[in-house]
């Protein structure tokens, strides 16, 4: 960045570091263009940088994580297909002390139209586990999708310290509803207290009850949700923190991991044959 000082007594600033990203020509080519991501990125790969940002870790598995490791589960989807899968759900998930009558009671409280939240606590080994069902509205317009996802955004994002999140997908693909729960989780913090960092564990729930185990699947999954929180970390962070060398330095690691891609950087003088900036 160069400063001047013009005849009236102001300032002008004149950025004088360009990023240029490029491709080879042979990814480009109609096969490769958009399969080209290999290896899959991975939400945890760009969780730490030199910017400000909470350890979290989010990761889309095909089981169950142990119920001991994490102080909540929400399980999300329409009413009726709540209704339908959360009884079988109760064991797996490892919250067997929850009895039939309390489980009926979570999901028939949901307002089926509008959608909401029901919560209970259970005993997990002498431990306090918050069960929460989040039930997500069957009215949507028609620029909506179909599970809502702007309510899955919230219900995720009221989830607190480690948790596991059940969805119920209805047969839709996993793809936009990983994406809905990655924006509910942004990156970037300012506060003064260091965060601990948290775990959140997803696994997606088909129309039969069995868990959505496509090894491709999940890693699109991961892939889009990691973009998702890549792209919010940095326009949420302060300029004087994202300057064009942190952002040079963000290209970089993003590139490390991409062979196809290239960068280039063209800064100083060199801006001079582009007209300068």
């Amino acid at each position: 960045m160069q400063k001047f000082q013009s005849s009236r007594g102001g300032v002008m600033l004149r950025c004088t570091q360009w990023l240029c990203l490029s491709r080879t020509a042979s990814s480009f080519s109609s096969s490769s263009y958009l399969h080209s991501m290999h290896p899959p990125i991975r939400i945890r790969t760009f969780s730490t940088s030199s910017l400000f940002a909470v350890p979290d870790s989010l990761k889309f598995g095909s089981s169950f994580e142990p119920v001991t490791d994490y102080n909540s589960t929400l399980v999300v989807g329409k009413k009726a297909s709540l209704k339908a899968l959360l009884p079988d759900l109760v064991t797996p998930l490892g919250l067997d002390d929850l009895s039939g009558p309390i489980v009926e009671a979570l999901t028939t409280s949901i307002n089926e139209k509008k959608g909401g939240s029901s919560t209970t606590l259970a005993t997990c080994d002498g431990t306090v586990h918050k069960l929460s069902v989040g039930g997500l509205p069957s009215k949507t317009s028609r620029h909506n999708h179909p599970m809502s996802v702007h309510s899955l955004t919230k219900l995720a994002g009221a989830c607190k310290g480690n948790t596991r999140i059940v969805v119920l997908t209805d047969g839709h693909p996993i793809a936009p509803l990983a994406l809905a729960i990655a924006k509910a989780f942004p990156l970037f913090t300012k506060k003064s207290k260091p965060s601990k960092g948290r775990d959140i564990s997803v696994v997606f729930c088909n129309s039969d009850g069995s868990l959505v185990d496509g090894s491709k699947e999940l890693a699109a999954a991961e892939a889009a949700a990691a973009g998702v929180q890549l792209a919010a970390r940095l326009v949420d962070s302060h300029p004087e923190l994202l300057t064009t060398t942190q952002f040079a330095k963000e290209v970089e690691s993003l590139v490390a991991h991409h062979p196809k891609v290239q960068m280039k950087q063209i800064i100083g003088r060199d801006l001079e044959k582009y007209g300068g900036l």
